[in-house]
C-alpha cells in the first residue's frame, strides 16, 4: 500500500541524470516502505565506512620514529594510556596492536624490525607476525634503507601488499641545520638527495620504484605527510580511506582539507535522500525526518573536524567567539530544531527568489517540494560545511599549531 499521496516525480532540476535516477529509486521505495525507511537507508549508506576494518603495518629498526608516528595518527601523547612506548631502547619486541581510540576498526601494528635480535630468522617473519594480514605497510628507516628493509619490501611486493618507505624525524634535521647556520628550507632536498643516491636505493629495483616519504611524527605539518596521505588514499579502498580521514585528528591543514573533501562528497547522498522523502508528502512527518537527517549529518561534520562542545569549551574566549559552529553547539533539542528549520526556510526563500526551484506551500503535505528540498538541503549543508572547515583552520592555527609546532619559521619546501 502506498503512502497517502501520489508522489511527485522528480525532474533533472534536482541535479545530474544519475542523481535523478537515484532519487526516483528512493521515491519508489518511499511509496512501499515509508519515509523513515529511506532516512535509515541514507544513514546506512553514509556510514558504510564505519564497518571497514583497516590494518596498517609499521616496521623498522629502533629509533626510526615508529612510535612517534603511531601516537600522532592516533592522537595520543607519549605517556598517555594506550600510547605507543617511545624511547631509545628496543621497545618493540613483537608486533604490538594499537587501536584507534575513536574507531576500533582501525588498528596500527608496530612490528619489530626485520633482522633484529628478536627476528634473526627472516624466513618466518611474515607468518610469525601475521604481516600478510595488513592492508598497507610503512617501512621506517633512519639514514639509509637497509638490506633487511629491502627484503621486507620484496616480500610485500610478492603478496601485493601496498607499502612505502618512511624517513621520519625530519624536524631534527631542521634543528641541526639551523644550529649549523644552514637554511631550513633546503634540508628536505638535501636529505632526500642523500637517500636516493645511496647504494641501497640506486642499485635496487624495488627501492628505485618505491615511494619514499620524509616526515616528522612530532610535527605532521613539516615534510611530506600530505604526500604520504595521498599515497595511502591511492592504495586502499575508498571506504577504508574514509575511515582514516574521519577518525584521525586535524593534525595539519592538509588533513583538514582531506576531511572537507570527503564530507563534501556525502552532501549529494543526503540531498537526494531528502528530496525522495519530500517527494512522497506525509503531513509534517517528512519535514521532521529531513530535519533529523540534517542534524545527523551536521554533527558528523562537527565530530570529524574535532570541534566538539567539550573541546571548544576549553578554548580561549577570543577564539571560541570566532567559531561559527558555536551557533549549533550551544543549541540542543527543540532549540536546535528551530535553528535548523530557520536555515532551511532562508535557503528555500533564496531558491524561490532566484526561480531555481518550485517552492509551494500546500494546505496539507510537504512544506517544501522535492526539487526544492534537494537544492535547499544541498545549500544548507554546503554552507555549514564551509563554515566548519574555516572553524577547523582557526582552531588549528591558533591552538593546535601554536601548542605543538615550535618550528614556526622552519617551513620546509617539498620538492
Amino acid at each position: 500500500m502506498g503512502w497517502m499521496m501520489k508522489s511527485r516525480k522528480l525532474t533533472k532540476r534536482n541535479g545530474t541524470a544519475e542523481e535523478t535516477k537515484e532519487a526516483q529509486t528512493l521515491t519508489d521505495r518511499v511509496e512501499n516502505e515509508g519515509p523513515e525507511a529511506i532516512a535509515q537507508h541514507v544513514k546506512e549508506n553514509l556510514d558504510r565506512w564505519k564497518n571497514e576494518k583497516l590494518k596498517i603495518g609499521i616496521s623498522g629498526r629502533i629509533k626510526t620514529g615508529k612510535s612517534q608516528f603511531i601516537n600522532a595518527v592516533l592522537g595520543f601523547k607519549p605517556n598517555q594510556l594506550g600510547a605507543a612506548e617511545t624511547g631509545s631502547g628496543n621497545t618493540t619486541q613483537q608486533a604490538t596492536p594499537y587501536t584507534h581510540p575513536q574507531n576500533e576498526q582501525i588498528v596500527l601494528f608496530n612490528f619489530p624490525g626485520v633482522g633484529t635480535e628478536d627476528h634473526p630468522n627472516k624466513d618466518n617473519y611474515m607468518t610469525k607476525e601475521n604481516a600478510s594480514e595488513c592492508d598497507y605497510f610503512l617501512i621506517f628507516f633512519d639514514s639509509v634503507i637497509s638490506d633487511d628493509d629491502i627484503w621486507l619490501a620484496e616480500r610485500l611486493t610478492e603478496i601485493k601488499t601496498p607499502f612505502c618507505f618512511v624517513r621520519s624525524m625530519i624536524d631534527q634535521d631542521i634543528d641541526n641545520a639551523k644550529f649549523d647556520g644552514k637554511e631550513p628550507d633546503t634540508v628536505l632536498g638535501e636529505v632526500r638527495g642523500k637517500v636516493q643516491t645511496s647504494r641501497s636505493v640506486a642499485a635496487n629495483t624495488i627501492t628505485r620504484k618505491s615511494s619514499i616519504f620524509f616526515i616528522s611524527g612530532r610535527y605532521p605539518n613539516i615534510g611530506e605527510f600530505p604526500e604520504l596521505l595521498d599515497h595511502n588514499e591511492s592504495n586502499i579502498s575508498s571506504l577504508k580511506f574514509e575511515s582514516i580521514v574521519f577518525s584521525i585528528s586535524a593534525i595539519s591543514k592538509e588533513v583538514i582539507e582531506k576531511k572537507y573533501q570527503k564530507l563534501k562528497s556525502r552532501i549529494r547522498t543526503v540531498s537526494v535522500g531528502a528530496a525522495a522523502i519530500s517527494a512522497e508528502p506525509v503531513p509534517i512527518l517528512d519535514l521532521l525526518i529531513n530535519l533529523q537527517l540534517l542534524k545527523y549529518e551536521l554533527y558528523h561534520y562537527i565530530n570529524t573536524f574535532g570541534i566538539t562542545m567539550d573541546f571548544i569549551e576549553s578554548l580561549p574566549t577570543e577564539i571560541k567567539e570566532r567559531l561559527s559552529v558555536w551557533n549549533i553547539l550551544t543549541k540542543s533539542g527543540t532549540a536546535l530544531t528551530v535553528f535548523i528549520t530557520q536555515q532551511i526556510w532562508k535557503a528555500a526563500a533564496v531558491a524561490a527568489f532566484e526561480s531555481v526551484a518550485d517552492l509551494f506551500i500546500p494546505v496539507i503535505g510537504s512544506l517544501i517540494s522535492a526539487p526544492t528540498t534537494f537544492l535547499v538541503v544541498n545549500n544548507v549543508l554546503n554552507k555549514y560545511l564551509d563554515q566548519m572547515k574555516e572553524d577547523a583552520f582557526i582552531v588549528y592555527e591558533n591552538v593546535l599549531h601554536a601548542q605543538t609546532h615550535v618550528h614556526i619559521d622552519a617551513q620546509v619546501t617539498r620538492n
